[in-house]
């Protein structure tokens, strides 16, 4: 398994998720993961929702690896290796290189929009307040506050 929980005497694995996870917000109450992986039964796109029994598909995930996720009030932000979020285009999906907000309905890009491939997430990062992130989103080496989850999980 690739995420644990203690249980007061133990590690137990949360049963699931086949690959790396990269970050683990609580965001609406719940557990997400963030990474590059899929479920044991189905396709979870690197994003994932704990429902306290088992990992279910969440927002559609991402085409590429999600690397940094940050809640900020009712948004979820992610950055990554991703060019679509949300699913196929023209039916929920939506066009939004290396970072997207969540909001709990639709996904959308931050910034403008680029049809290039995605930029290095620290560019991006460096350039957070010209883009709309939250002054507290900190990609790639592990900084984090403010809600940010952007350590790796083995």
């Amino acid at each position: 398994e690739s995420v644990a929980r203690w249980d007061g005497s133990s590690w137990v694995g949360l049963p699931g998720l086949l690959g790396t996870v990269h970050a683990l917000p609580w965001h609406a109450g719940t557990l997400i993961a963030g990474g590059h992986f899929t479920g044991s039964f189905w396709n979870l796109y690197n994003l994932a929702q704990w429902t306290g029994e088992d990992w279910i598909n969440y927002a559609n995930g991402a085409d590429g690896d999600i690397l940094a996720m940050l809640v900020s009030g009712d948004d979820l932000y992610i950055g990554g290796s991703f060019v679509q979020v949300g699913g196929v285009i023209g039916a929920g999906g939506v066009i939004a290189p290396g970072i997207a907000r969540w909001d709990g309905i639709e996904w959308s890009p931050v910034g403008a929009v680029q049809t290039q491939s995605p930029p290095v997430l620290e560019e991006r990062s460096r350039k957070r307040q010209d883009r709309g992130l939250p002054d507290a989103f900190r990609m790639p080496h592990g900084d984090h506050q403010d809600g940010c989850s952007n350590r790796a999980f083995h």
